[in-house]
């Protein structure tokens, strides 16, 4: 067998275990390795043996293999979420077409990061009481961030906001058509209902064109102005994550 071969089996004996694993429990690469009924690991060599391949594979490899099972799983139609300590967990994902009930969101997340640039990300989450909008640079005028808890009025205002923005038609990704862009800046939303599903969606670079209403509509719900004028950017991700000159 040659090491392409190898390598199959290894990864296609941790894939079969997406097929059992619980959704919503977290999981290291380990657990997988662990219920496989092809896969052995051999303490005293620390080394893993797996059914139908001719070499041995070190636990590094299990990690190196992370990409290969969540690319799985995402085939499957499940949302991967990814954690440095605890592994990955699964969860049923919403189909971006699906209309679904306020009500029953439990979390909501929308970040901003830039590339290459100094500052970390701008985010707005919403835990079903309070929304708090944190801007990356501290510095920006009057962009300090604020966190608020929610009343009847402003759960409406948010409940409007998500629906005038038709969030739950956005794709699944976004990206430039016809080119790679290195540089720039991203951005992801995620939002966690209460029955355990997730709806997703991502963009390098790219995005749906009311994602600069939504983020405009999030900052006046907390009461944070978005600066106006001839110099206020295409949309206003770009002014969230924007440092000082």
């Amino acid at each position: 067998m040659n090491e392409g071969r190898s390598w199959d089996a290894f990864v296609k004996a941790l894939c079969r275990q997406i097929d059992e694993w619980p959704l919503g429990k977290w999981a290291m690469m380990e657990d997988l390795a662990s219920r496989a009924p092809e896969i052995e690991f051999d303490e005293d060599e620390g080394l893993y043996r797996v059914e139908g391949a001719d070499r041995l594979f070190a636990s590094e490899e299990i990690d190196e293999a992370e990409a290969e099972v969540q690319a799985y799983a995402e085939e499957k139609g499940l949302f991967v979420e990814q954690d440095f300590d605890r592994g990955i967990s699964l969860h049923e994902r919403v189909d971006s077409a699906a209309k679904f009930d306020f009500d029953e969101i439990k979390y909501l997340e929308l970040t901003y990061e830039p590339a290459l640039r100094l500052g970390g990300e701008s985010k707005a989450v919403y835990d079903g009481e309070t929304l708090e909008v944190a801007p990356a640079w501290k510095g920006i005028s009057g962009h300090q961030g604020r966190s608020i808890k929610l009343d009847q009025e402003g759960r409406n205002r948010l409940r409007d906001l998500i629906e005038v923005t038709s969030v739950s038609s956005w794709d699944k990704a976004y990206a430039p058509v016809g080119y790679m862009v290195l540089d720039g800046w991203g951005w992801t939303l995620l939002i966690r209902f209460r029955s355990g599903k997730v709806f997703a969606s991502e963009g390098s670079n790219a995005w749906p064109e009311t994602l600069g209403l939504l983020w405009e509509g999030l900052f006046d719900i907390v009461g944070l102005e978005v600066p106006g004028g001839d110099e206020r950017p295409e949309w206003v991700c770009e002014l969230v994550g924007q440092d000082e000159e």
